[in-house]
Order: C-alpha cells, then structure tokens, then sequence
C-alpha cells in the first residue's frame, strides 16, 4: 500500500512539472525530453539488456520519433503533441488501479506477476473511451469506428510495451530499470509504453500520408 501511496504521489508531482513545461515552456520541455531520452538510451537501455547490442536500435528510433512528434505538432494541436504520453499513461494508471483492486485472474505470471485480465480490460475500456470521447466532441475529424479500434490497437500496443520490459528485466534478474522515481524504478519503466504507442502513432501518420497525397494525386489528374 505505501508503494501505491509514493506511486501516485510521484506520479501527480511529475505529472505537473512535465505537463506544466509543455503548457508554459514547452522549448524547456523539448530540451528535458531530450535529455532524458539520451539518459534512457546510454544508461537504462543498457541495463536492461546487459550491454550495448543491436536492440539499442529501438529506442533511439522511437524516442526520435517521439521528439520529432512533439515539435511537430506541440503548436499546431497541442493536444495531439502529447498524445503518445498520455494514450500510454492512462493505460497504465488505469491498468494498474483496477488490477489492484479487484484483480484476480492473472495474464502473464511467468513475466509480469502482477498483471490481471481485469486490469487489461480496464486499461483499454479507458482509453476507448476517451477516443470515442474525442469523436463525439468533434476533437478529430475521424469516424468513430476509427476511434474504437485504433482505441483497442494503441491501449492494446501500450500494454505490449511494457510487457516486452518486463520481460527483459526477468532476463538480467532486475527489478526496475533503474532508481530515478519513486515507486516506479527508473524512466524506462514508465516509458516503456509510449515507446511502442509513438511507433503505431507514426505509422498511422505515414499511411494516411500515403492515402492522403494518393486522393490529391487523383484529384490533379481528374
């Protein structure tokens, strides 16, 4: 119950700092991301596998992709700039809260003792929600049928992310990935999953992109 207590107050306290950065500095915000992004890559990365191997190809793209994410649209849809990170939180808070309180069935023993069906369930209803949320406010232009399942694929990929840490911490015998935050371990421990929610964000863009100038192509030609 206490690692509950520092988890949530870590997380508020966080959460104000980095949010608050990207609302009033977000040049500072871009700066810290970095930052911390190069921390993660040189120092908890290698941690986590043991050394330097190929895999440190995964979050020097990711984390690229997510800093190229965030200039790119932190002016132009502010909300949108920090997606990945909350799509990825929210999955994970809410995870965590119902799997602690009524949680029974677990999903993963042999690599994440902790994770329940229920838990599951909870992290993707959340974010489904807040997806269709965004469609009947008329946030995005897209169908709601797109907002449920890319809801579902996003929440889904989020919990993913975290399980493939997990897994590479059972396989060097640690914990966290390191100690930087209280009640969570290190940065990749909670950044695990915005990691592989950036690579599906990305690879939607990049084929809308191609739906996109295919449509503007053919209205040329017409």
């Amino acid at each position: 119950m206490s690692n509950m207590y520092s988890r949530l107050w870590t997380s508020i306290g966080g959460g104000l700092v980095f949010f608050g950065l990207y609302a009033l500095l977000p040049s500072l915000f871009i700066c810290l991301l970095f930052s911390l992004s190069c921390y993660m890559i040189l120092v908890e990365w290698p941690r986590v596998r043991g050394g330097y191997d190929i895999t440190g190809v995964y979050p020097v793209v990711a984390l690229g992709l997510l800093l190229i994410h965030v200039v790119q649209w932190h002016r132009v849809a502010p909300w949108y700039g920090l997606y990945p990170f909350l799509a990825a939180w929210l999955v994970d808070a809410v995870a965590y809260l119902v799997g602690s309180w009524c949680g029974s069935h677990l999903c993963c023993p042999t690599i994440s003792p902790r994770k329940t069906w229920e838990g599951v369930a909870g992290g993707i209803g959340a974010l489904v929600v807040c997806h269709l949320g965004l469609w009947f406010f008329g946030i995005t232009a897209a169908s709601w049928w797109f907002m449920l399942l890319s809801g579902v694929v996003v929440a889904t990929t989020a919990m993913l992310g975290d399980l493939v840490m997990s897994w590479y911490k059972r396989q060097q015998g640690i914990k966290d990935t390191g100690g930087m935050l209280p009640g969570h371990g290190g940065l990749l421990d909670r950044f695990d999953s915005v990691l592989t929610v950036i690579l599906v964000v990305k690879l939607v863009e990049f084929f809308s992109l191609i739906e996109f100038t295919r449509s503007i192509m053919g209205c040329t030609i017409a």
